[in-house]
C-alpha cells in the first residue's frame, strides 16, 4: 500500500486512507492524509461520494464505497468478487490473483467470521503488486 500511495501521489492524486485498525501505515510520508479509525462509516460514504478514485481491498469500506458513483478498483483474495460486487455496479474492476488458493472464503461452511489461509503462507495476497494497482488506475485515467 505505501508503493501504491506514493505512486499514486507521484502521479497528482491526493491519497486519503480510511479505515478500521492499525494496520495501515500509507502516512508515513507527505501528500497522504490518514483519516484510519477518524471517520464513521457516513462520513467515509461521503468521503466517497467526492473521491475521483476508490481503491481497496475488499471490505467494508469498499462496499461503503460501491453505495457511491466513485470508480473502484477493488483488491480480492479470499473473496469472489462475483458474490461481493453489486452487479449493476459497473464502473467496480476487481483485481484477482491467479492462485489456486484465490476464494476460500467460500469454501468454509457458514457462519464464516475469520478467513486463515489453509496452506499457512497467504500466497494470493503477495499475487497482486502495487504495478497491477497502478495500471488499472491509468487504464481508469484513459477511459475519462
Amino acid at each position: 500500500w505505501i508503493d501504491v500511495s506514493r505512486r499514486l501521489v507521484g502521479i497528482g492524486y491526493k491519497v486519503v486512507v480510511v479505515g478500521k485498525g492499525g494496520d495501515c501505515r500509507s502516512d508515513l510520508f507527505g501528500g497522504v492524509l490518514n483519516l484510519v479509525d477518524y471517520l464513521n462509516i457516513f462520513e467515509v460514504k461521503e468521503l466517497c461520494k467526492r473521491a475521483s478514485l476508490f481503491i481497496g481491498m475488499d471490505s467494508g469500506m469498499l462496499h461503503v464505497a460501491q453505495t457511491t458513483d466513485v470508480p473502484i478498483i477493488g483488491l480480492f483474495t479470499c473473496a469472489n468478487p462475483r458474490f461481493r460486487i453489486v452487479p449493476r455496479v459497473a464502473r467496480t474492476v476487481a483485481l484477482i490473483p491467479m492462485s489456486d488458493c484465490r476464494f476460500c472464503l467460500h469454501e468454509k461452511s457458514p457462519p464464516v467470521t475469520f478467513v486463515d489461509c489453509k496452506f499457512g503462507t497467504n500466497h494470493c495476497l503477495g499475487e497482486i503488486g502495487s504495478d497491477d494497482v497502478i495500471g488499472e488506475v491509468n487504464e481508469l485515467a484513459r477511459k475519462k
